[in-house]
């Protein structure tokens, strides 16, 4: 698994998860202008939107 941290905007940083669907975007509808943790959603993503910053490699466990 790939998580990526993106600074979107200049003070809020967003993460993103590699699926085989694409990238999981925990808060897709997300509105700089408007944070509300009601109305927020998950989605995925074709491509990346802002500039990754960090990138971690999760080494999956394999099963005993």
């Amino acid at each position: 698994m790939l998580l990526v941290i993106v600074n979107k905007y200049s003070k809020i940083i967003h993460n993103y998860y590699k699926s085989n669907k694409g990238w999981m975007d925990p808060w897709i509808n997300f509105d700089s202008n408007n944070i509300n943790l009601e109305t927020a959603k998950a989605g995925f993503r074709k491509r990346i939107p802002g500039k990754i910053i960090y990138a971690v490699r999760l080494k999956e466990e394999k099963n005993k």
